[in-house]
C-alpha cells in the first residue's frame, strides 16, 4: 500500500508540472465518515482533463453496534484514473462532462473482537463512464457532482470465519456504481 502511494505522490507531481492547470479535491462526506477521497485533475485544454484519485477506508465500519462484543471496523485502498470531456466549457473544463475511468479498490471489514463472525474482504477492478457537473467560481474552488457505472473486469468476495479461514462464495455483481460529490481547488 506504501509503494501504491507512493506511486501516487510522484504521478500528481509529474502531472502538475507538465499540465496547464491542476485541481486538488476531496470528498468532504467521505473525510467526516472514515473514507476519505482525494483526487488531482490535469487541466490539458478547456475541453479535456485527466483525473487521478485515491480512497482510504478506515475506522467503525457501522455507527451502530449490535452488542458489545461486535464493532466491527474497515480498512482499504483504492485507485481511480478517469479522462474527462467537458461539453461546453465555459471557464475551461467546468460545467457538464462524461468521462470513461478504470478503478481499483479492495477493503477488509472485521470484527477484531474475534467472536465468532471474523470479517468480509472485497476487490473489484472495474471501468465505465459517468458524468456530472463542474462549477468553478472566480476564486478557483470547485464543486462537483457525478454518478455512473460500467462493469466489474475482476471482482472477489471472501468471507472470513474466527478461525481466520476465508472462503469466495463466488457471488458476483458484474455491475460497478459510482458516485462522486468533491470540493476542491483550482491552481
Amino acid at each position: 500500500m506504501k509503494k501504491l502511494f507512493v506511486l501516487f505522490v510522484a504521478l500528481v507531481s509529474i502531472g502538475a508540472v507538465q499540465a496547464q492547470q491542476v485541481e486538488a479535491k476531496i470528498n468532504p462526506l467521505g473525510a467526516l465518515f472514515g473514507s476519505p477521497e482525494i483526487s488531482a485533475e490535469y487541466i490539458v485544454s478547456d475541453n479535456f482533463g485527466v483525473e487521478l484519485g485515491a480512497s482510504f477506508a478506515f475506522g467503525r465500519a457501522s455507527f451502530v453496534s449490535v452488542d458489545d462484543t461486535f464493532e466491527p471496523t474497515k480498512s482499504g485502498f483504492g485507485l481511480k484514473l478517469a479522462g474527462k470531456y467537458y461539453f461546453s466549457p465555459e471557464d475551461g473544463a467546468d460545467k457538464w462532462y462524461g468521462d470513461i475511468y478504470l478503478r481499483q479498490e479492495s477493503i477488509t471489514i472485521e470484527d477484531k473482537n474475534n467472536q465468532g463472525y471474523q470479517g468480509f474482504k472485497r476487490s473489484i477492478f472495474a471501468g465505465g463512464i459517468e458524468f456530472g457537473y463542474k462549477w468553478a467560481f472566480d476564486s478557483g474552488l470547485l464543486l462537483e457532482l457525478a454518478g455512473g457505472g460500467g462493469r466489474a473486469f475482476s471482482e472477489k468476495n471472501e468471507w472470513i470465519d474466527a478461525n481466520n479461514n476465508s472462503e469466495d462464495y463466488g457471488i458476483k455483481f458484474g455491475f460497478d456504481i459510482t458516485g462522486k460529490f468533491a470540493i476542491g481547488y483550482r491552481f
